[in-house]
C-alpha cells in the first residue's frame, strides 16, 4: 500500500523530551499538543483520586509569569482556543491557534507544564468544581452506565477507577499531593510535544529547546500497574436509577492493542455494530425494534481492554435485547462473514482513519496516538496495511477465542422498579473558490473543488423545520429525516445501508429548525454512484410500516430522554414563553401527542410539500471536476421540477407574540443539580444587530469572562456558567445559563440579574470586546480546515438569502463591530424588555423575583 497518511519527524533532546512536527502550509492555522505519559493508572498510592484530572484542570490556572486569568486571555487576544484532557494512560494540553501566533502557544505550554505554581484560592476552586463534575457523571445515565461498566468488568486492574476519581479518595488529596505528583510525572523523559500546520519546523525545535534546555531528565518512580487476571466466570450488574430509559452494556475482555488479534477484533467490531447495515442495527433496531439505539465499541488503553455492545432501551426489553446480541456473535462464530460484509469494514476503517486528517488538530492526534501506542510514527500508516489483509477466518478465530460468555460483563441501568424480577447470566492541496450555478430545474448548486483528499462532502439543504410546521404536526421534520434512507420505491432500508457503507462512506439526513436535508460523505471515486442513490432517497422516499414505526417510537423515546437533560428543559421553558405555540416555541423533535399521531401517508404529504428544486440548496466541495458535476447533476435531476401551481416553499411571516412581563418559571426534576436560566428575545439572521450579540455572547462564554470568574471561581455557586445566542429566520434569544446546586438557584439567579444591570449601566470594555472578536474570528479560521463545515455552512447561508459567501461578509462585519454597536444593542434588547427566568431543580425554592428591577 502506498503511503496515504502524514510524513512527520521526531526530535529528541538530550533531556528526553521528544519533539513530533509536521508541516502543512494548506491553512494558516497550528495544532500545538503536549503529551504527558501518565493517566489515572500512574497515580500508585492514590489510585481513584483523580490527581491526573486535577492536573487537568489547574495547568492552565496559573504559572510564575503567568497570573490567574492570564493564559485564557493571551489565547483568546491571539484567536486561538485551547482545551485538555486526559485519559486512564495519558494527559493531553492543547492549543489550535492561527500560524502566526504559534510562538506564544508553545510559550505557553512549555510554561504549565514546568513552572504550575496551583494557586490556593484556584486549587479550592477547582476541587469543589470536580466535585459538581462528579455529580453531572452521575446524573447522565450515559456516562453513568459507562463508568460503572468499567467498574464491574475489572476487579484488580486499575481501569476499574474513574478517571476523574472517586469522591471520598479524591476529598482526601491536599495541594502538596497534586504538587508532588506533577513534580514526579510531569518531566521532559516522560513527554512529548506534537506541533502540525503552518509551521516553520526549525524555528519550533529551537524554540521548545530553549524552553527545556535547563531542565534535565529526572528519574520517574516506578508504578506498579497490576494486570487484570484473565476471567473464569461471566459477571452481571442490574442497578436503576431516576432516568426514563434503560442503559445496557454488554462487554468481553479483550487484549491489548499490541495484541496480534487487536487489529481483527476492530474488524469484528464494525461488522457486528458500527453504522446502520451493522448486523446489531439491522437486527435489534430496523427488524425488531427492540432497541432505540445500538453500537459496538473496542477500547484497549493498556494490556487489555473491553469489546463491547451499548444499547438504549425500553427496560421491559433487557432480556429480548441481551437474547438477540448473543445470537448475532453466536452467528458470526458459527458462519464466516462474506467478501463483501468484510470489504465493507475494512473500508470504513480506511475511511475513519483518513477523516481524522481533515484539520492539523486531528493530524496532531493522529502522530500523537501513533506515537504513545507504539514508538512508531506510522503506525495508523501500517494499520492500514494490517488491516487489508485481515480474512473470514481471522474473524471467526477472534469471535470464537474472545466472544466467550466467562469474557463477558453484562450491565444494566434502569428507570427506578423496572428491574426484572429474575436475571439469568448468557452464554498537500489547493482549495479552489465557491462557485453558483443555477441548474435547469432552478435548484441552487454551489461547488468548490479541493484535492487535499479524496473525500467529496454533499449536502443537501431543504426549507423545512419547525417554521413550517404547527402545534398538531411539531416534530414532522426530525422523523422525515430519521426516515431518508429507510427505504425508497425501489431499495430497501439494508439496501441503502449496504450501499453507502460498502463505499466507505456515509449518508446522514438532519433536521433543524429551519431545515431538512442529507449530508452525504464519499470517497470521490464513489461520488457519482452514490449521489445517484442520495437523490432517490432525498426524492423518493417509501415508509414501510415496520421501519416507521421503529423511527417513531424512537423519536418518542426520544422525547422522554430530554426530560434527563437539564440544560434542554431549561431553554424550553424559555422558548415556549417566549414564542408562545408557533414557530421556534414550539420543539424540533416534537411533542408526545403529535408525534404518537404521526402515520406515514402523513409524513410523505409533509415530505411533499417541502421537496422542491427551487427551495432547495445543494453544494459540492472536494476532489471534483466542477463543470462535470453540474452536468451530471443537470442529467439526474431533469425528471425533477417544480410544480406548476406553486413556485417555492416559504416560511411564514413572524406571528409577533411579545411578552407582556417578566415571567419566573420552576420545573422540578429528580436530579441532585439543578439548571437556572435567564433569556430575552432578540432578532434575526438578516439583522447586523446579530453580530453585536454573538460577540456578547463570546465574552461571557470564554473561562475568564467576569460572570464565569464571579459566579464560578469567586463564588463557587456552579460548574459551568455561559451564554448562548441563537438568531434565526425569526427573532431569536439571548441568554444566561449554569449548572448548580439546588439550593444555590436563587443566587446564581440573582448574579444574572446583577449583571444584566451592569451591561445596561456600563456595557463592555474595550479589551472585553477585543478578545472575542479575536476568539470568534481565530475560531472561524480553524473551522474553515473542515470542507464538511464549509459546504454546510454555505449551503445554508444561501438557503437563508444571506449569500453563499457570507461566511467572508462576516468577517469582515465582525471586525466592524464597535463599543457603541455592542451598546445599542444591549439598549434594545435589554432594557425594558421583559424576561423568562426558568428553574429546573430537584426542589423549588421560589421567590419573588419579579420583584428584582434592572433599570
Amino acid at each position: 500500500m502506498s503511503q496515504v497518511l502524514p510524513s512527520a519527524s521526531i526530535t529528541k533532546l538530550d533531556n528526553g523530551l521528544e519533539i513530533i512536527t509536521h508541516q502543512n502550509k494548506h491553512h494558516p492555522v497550528a495544532a500545538i499538543q503536549i503529551w504527558c505519559k501518565t493517566g489515572s493508572i500512574h497515580e500508585d498510592k492514590w489510585m481513584g483520586a483523580g490527581l491526573s484530572h486535577v492536573l487537568e484542570h489547574m495547568l492552565f490556572k496559573g504559572t510564575e509569569s503567568r497570573p490567574p486569568g492570564k493564559i485564557d486571555r493571551e489565547i483568546q487576544d491571539a484567536g486561538g482556543n485551547m482545551n485538555a484532557y486526559t485519559s486512564f494512560d495519558h494527559t493531553v494540553y492543547y492549543i489550535n491557534i492561527p500560524c502566526e501566533e504559534i510562538e506564544l502557544a508553545i510559550d505557553i505550554l512549555c510554561d504549565i507544564t514546568c513552572n504550575a505554581t496551583f494557586p490556593d484560592e484556584e486549587l479550592e476552586s477547582e476541587k469543589d468544581v470536580i466535585l459538581r463534575e462528579m455529580d453531572m457523571l452521575t446524573d447522565d445515565p450515559g456516562r453513568r452506565s459507562s463508568r460503572r461498566l468499567f467498574e464491574t468488568a475489572f476487579s484488580v486492574s486499575p481501569l476499574r477507577y474513574p478517571i476523574i476519581g472517586l469522591p471520598d479518595i479524591y476529598n482526601q488529596v491536599f495541594k502538596d499531593d497534586v504538587k508532588n505528583y506533577y513534580k514526579e510525572r510531569y518531566v521532559p523523559n516522560n513527554m512529548f510535544f506534537v506541533v502540525t500546520g503552518d509551521i516553520d519546523e526549525s524555528k519550533v525545535i529551537e524554540q521548545i529547546k530553549s524552553k527545556f534546555s535547563d531542565i534535565p531528565a529526572s528519574p520517574i518512580p516506578p508504578i506498579y500497574i497490576p494486570t487484570e487476571p484473565e476471567p473464569f466466570s461471566a459477571k452481571e450488574l442490574i442497578e436503576e436509577g431516576p432516568f426514563q430509559l434503560g442503559h445496557i452494556h454488554l462487554a468481553f475482555q479483550t487484549p491489548g492493542i499490541s495484541h496480534r488479534d487487536y487489529v481483527a477484533l476492530e474488524t469484528l467490531t464494525g461488522i457486528i455494530g458500527q453504522g446502520r447495515s451493522s448486523r446489531l442495527n439491522q437486527r435489534l433496531r430496523e427488524s425488531l425494534g427492540i432497541v432505540h439505539g445500538i453500537q459496538s465499541w473496542h477500547y484497549c488503553p493498556t494490556d487489555h481492554g473491553l469489546l463491547a455492545v451499548s444499547a438504549v432501551i425500553d427496560p421491559e426489553n433487557i432480556e429480548k435485547v441481551r437474547t438477540e446480541i448473543l445470537n448475532v456473535i453466536e452467528d458470526l462464530k458459527n458462519n464466516p462473514v462474506s467478501e463483501s460484509e468484510l470489504k465493507k469494514a475494512i473500508k470504513l476503517q480506511r475511511t475513519s482513519i483518513l477523516s481524522g486528517l481533515k484539520t492539523v488538530q486531528g493530524v496532531a492526534e493522529d502522530l500523537g496516538n501513533s506515537w504513545l501506542i507504539s514508538g512508531n510514527l506510522d503506525y495508523s500508516q501500517n494499520y492500514l496495511e494490517v488491516v487489508e489483509k485481515i480474512n473470514a477466518e481471522d474473524i471467526q478465530r477472534v469471535a470464537r477465542k474472545w466472544l466467550q460468555e466467562n469474557r463477558s460483563t453484562f450491565y444494566g441501568l434502569l428507570p427506578i422498579g423496572t428491574s426484572p424480577k429474575s436475571s439469568r447470566k448468557h452464554k498537500q492541496p489547493k482549495r479552489d473558490k465557491i462557485s453558483r450555478t443555477v441548474l435547469d430545474n432552478g435548484l441552487v448548486l454551489l461547488s468548490c473543488s479541493d484535492n487535499s483528499l479524496p473525500f467529496v462532502e454533499t449536502k443537501w439543504a431543504t426549507k423545512g423545520g419547525i417554521l413550517l410546521e404547527n402545534p398538531a404536526n411539531q416534530g414532522s421534520s426530525y422523523l422525515l429525516a430519521k426516515l431518508l434512507g429507510k427505504g425508497t420505491q425501489s431499495k430497501s432500508s439494508q439496501d441503502i445501508a449496504e450501499a453507502i457503507e460498502s463505499a466507505g462512506g456515509s449518508l446522514d439526513p438532519f433536521s433543524g429548525n429551519n431545515t431538512i436535508g442529507t449530508s452525504l460523505e464519499c470517497l470521490n471515486s464513489d461520488w457519482e454512484s452514490l449521489m445517484k442513490l442520495t437523490t432517490e432517497v432525498m426524492l423518493q422516499p417509501k415508509f414501510e410500516s415496520g421501519i416507521f414505526d421503529v423511527e417513531k417510537n424512537s423519536q418518542l423515546a426520544a422525547i422522554k430522554a430530554q426530560e434527563d437533560q437539564l440544560v434542554h428543559q431549561a431553554f424550553k421553558i424559555i422558548s415556549k414563553t417566549l414564542f408562545g405555540d408557533s414557530g421556534y416555541g414550539l420543539d424540533s423533535i416534537g411533542i408526545k401527542e403529535s408525534v404518537s399521531k404521526f402515520a406515514p401517508n402523513s409524513i410523505l404529504d409533509f415530505h411533499k410539500s417541502l421537496l422542491l428544486p427551487n427551495s432547495t440548496t445543494l453544494s459540492v466541495f472536494g476532489n471534483i471536476d466542477a463543470s462535470r458535476v453540474t452536468d451530471h447533476l443537470n442529467s439526474l435531476f431533469q425528471s425533477w421540477k417544480n410544480p406548476a401551481t406553486r413556485l417555492k416553499t416559504s416560511y411564514p411571516a413572524y406571528q409577533k407574540n411579545d411578552l407582556e412581563k417578566k415571567e419566573v418559571i420552576f420545573k422540578q426534576v429528580d436530579k441532585t443539580q439543578a439548571v437556572v436560566a435567564l433569556g430575552f428575545k432578540t432578532t434575526t439572521l438578516t439583522d447586523r444587530r446579530k453580530f453585536a450579540l454573538e460577540l456578547l455572547q463570546e465574552v461571557y462564554s470564554d473561562l475568564g469572562s467576569r460572570l464565569f470568574t464571579r459566579i464560578r471561581d469567586e463564588l463557587g455557586l456552579a460548574y459551568y456558567v455561559s451564554a448562548y445566542h441563537f438568531a434565526g429566520i425569526h427573532p431569536g434569544i439571548f441568554a444566561f445559563y449554569a449548572g448548580t446546586s439546588p439550593d444555590q438557584g436563587d443566587l446564581v439567579a440573582d448574579e444574572f440579574l446583577k449583571e444584566i444591570d451592569h451591561l445596561i449601566k456600563s456595557g463592555i470594555t474595550e479589551e472585553e470586546l477585543k478578545r472575542a472578536k479575536s476568539k470568534i474570528l481565530g475560531q472561524k479560521k480553524i473551522s474553515a480546515q473542515s470542507l464538511g463545515s464549509m459546504a454546510m455552512a454555505s449551503a445554508l447561508d444561501e438557503l437563508y438569502e444571506l449569500g453563499y459567501d457570507n461566511y467572508y461578509n462576516e468577517i469582515m462585519a465582525y471586525e466592524n463591530v464597535t463599543l457603541d454597536d455592542i451598546h445599542s444593542a444591549i439598549n434594545d434588547f435589554f432594557i425594558d424588555k421583559p424576561y423568562v427566568l426558568s428553574f429546573v431543580s430537584p426542589e423549588s425554592t421560589k421567590r419573588s423575583y419579579t420583584q428584582i428591577d434592572y433599570n
